[in-house]
């Protein structure tokens, strides 16, 4: 082999290698960046799923299934203080725009009963279902995020370039 083959399998390892890096860091980011906002977007709805727990068990026992269900309207809520919609890339951001405005509803505001545990139920459960079935959809999500990506869309067109080119 002589040096001019040697230099020129060696300018290829190292480009190869920088791009390998690069794609591995773009990609990783943006795993990140989606596991990020779900994880935040779980964080603030949790507790909303004590009002589906307080109206599917409020015949069972004698308990005070409109109490644990205010706590955790307002536990949801404190959780949306300061809520921005930028905060979410993805399509969790429609289903927390909704949330947001059910938990600035003023008629939740009020003194809480019954039918306002099954009215507030019955506004959640689409949101709880959306975010449920967005989760399902996860990697979909990622694909069409690293599909969107410039970087990764740059070097893909140089990589099928310096494949053809060779």
């Amino acid at each position: 082999m002589d040096l001019v083959n040697a230099m020129q399998n060696l300018a290829i390892g190292i480009i190869g290698g920088i791009f390998s890096s690069v794609i591995v860091s773009v990609v990783t980011y943006i795993l990140d960046d989606i596991r990020n906002e779900f994880q935040k977007a779980r964080i603030m709805l949790n507790p909303l799923l004590s009002i589906e727990f307080a109206e599917r068990t409020k015949n069972v026992g004698t308990w005070d299934y409109v109490e644990y269900a205010r706590n955790g309207f307002e536990e949801a809520k404190r959780n949306f203080v300061g809520y921005d919609e930028l905060q979410f890339k993805t399509e969790l951001r429609d289903t927390m725009n909704r949330a947001d405005e059910i938990l600035n509803k003023k008629s939740y505001s009020e003194e809480w009963n019954k039918a306002t545990v099954d009215d507030c139920y019955n506004e959640i459960k689409k949101i709880v279902e959306d975010f449920k079935e967005q989760e399902k959809q996860f990697t979909k999500i990622i694909l069409e995020r690293m599909g969107k990506n410039k970087i990764l869309i740059v070097m893909s067109v140089i990589t099928i370039i310096v494949l053809v080119c060779s």
